[in-house]
């Protein structure tokens, strides 16, 4: 069954209570099924409604902004879902160098209204060369700021080596504390960032994959529980005409590049109502932010090609890294898990789609 979550993004919203809504744990399942995740300590939440059934995919996309809550719990305080744990530490906010240069007014007024104490406020961080940098929460960070506090709870976690990108020309633009971000109106906000953005992704180029990419790409070696994501070799693909090989279907197949280091390739396959696609990421450059931007550019193509066709992938379950990038490149998970056999064997899976 096809299920579709929604992350209630207001404030004022008779279907749940005042404290959800403030903590971003309101949901709705299929349009019609209100579910709360209300956080009652550090890394500990309770699941208030809802359909059990559907519990895991709710959590999942609750994780994606709040990847510091490991524990959840039901109605009668039973454990339903754990993850690994992180540590979260108070930090001083000119301590912490942004990662973004731009922040919303609108937005911070609205975050004002829900924060009491700096403990309401908890942004994911990752240390390089002794500083702390922010990679989300840059408007709560402004919101504490013009309430007077000069501390935020912080956690760490990974991103992708484009974040030191980021970071640069932060500090090019003299934004080297949450201090120095610069307010604007919600409507120049979504004009400057979204070119900068675009501007900065101009570098990322793409074609159709040739016989020498598709060589180097059977030669990739994942490890550890990854290499279930190791190709046969070239000539076996050739001869059972498998994938990027088969003869009907080379051409769904395009290679990314930064400069001129190929990244990775991507499938894409149109259906009868659907654009199937499947990304792969030179494991040289797994988890460093690669996969967002070949899933950017391949929506793009996709939606250029065929309009009207939503995209829909598919995600071996205990794959959490490749699930995170999906759901922050815009996907969302449709459905229960699934299990289906496939060349490298048997598993569970998420469905993922995007309008």
């Amino acid at each position: 069954m096809d299920i579709k979550i929604e992350r209630i993004n207001a404030y004022n919203d008779s279907r749940f209570s005042e404290k959800v809504l403030k903590q971003h744990g309101a949901f709705v399942i299929n349009d019609t099924i209100p579910c709360e995740i209300e956080i009652v300590g550090n890394c500990e939440a309770v699941i208030h409604g809802g359909v059990q059934e559907y519990q895991d995919t709710v959590i999942e996309e609750f994780r994606f902004y709040a990847e510091h809550i490991c524990k959840f719990y039901n109605e009668e305080q039973e454990l339903i879902k754990e993850f690994e744990p992180v540590e979260p530490f108070r930090i001083r906010i000119e301590e912490i160098q942004p990662s973004q240069f731009y922040v919303d007014e609108d937005k911070i007024e609205a975050v004002k209204t829900f924060i009491t104490s700096p403990k309401d406020i908890i942004i994911p961080v990752m240390k390089e060369n002794g500083k702390y940098i922010s990679l989300d929460g840059h408007t709560r960070l402004a919101a504490a700021i013009e309430l007077g506090h000069d501390e935020v709870i912080a956690f760490c976690t990974e991103a992708g080596d484009y974040i030191f990108d980021f970071v640069n020309e932060a500090k090019k633009r003299g934004i080297h504390t949450p201090y120095d971000l610069k307010k604007v109106p919600h409507e120049e906000y979504e004009v400057v960032w979204n070119q900068f953005c675009d501007e900065f992704f101009k570098t990322f180029t793409n074609h159709i994959l040739t016989d020498e990419e598709k060589k180097e790409i059977c030669s990739w070696k994942y490890s550890g529980d990854y290499e279930v994501y190791n190709l046969p070799s070239y000539e076996e693909m050739k001869v059972k005409q498998m994938g990027f090989l088969n003869p009907k279907k080379e051409k769904n197949f395009r290679a990314f590049y930064e400069g001129d280091v190929f990244i990775g390739f991507v499938n894409i396959l149109e259906e009868e109502t659907e654009v199937f696609i499947g990304i792969g990421v030179n494991p040289s450059f797994c988890n460093k932010g690669y996969g967002q931007r070949i899933l950017a550019e391949t929506y793009t193509i996709s939606k250029s090609l065929y309009p009207k066709k939503p995209l829909y992938l598919e995600v071996r379950t205990w794959n959490e890294r490749a699930v995170r990038c999906y759901l922050k490149a815009g996907f969302r998970i449709d459905g229960e898990p699934f299990e289906q056999q496939t060349g490298a064997g048997q598993g569970n899976f998420y469905r993922m789609i995007k309008e």
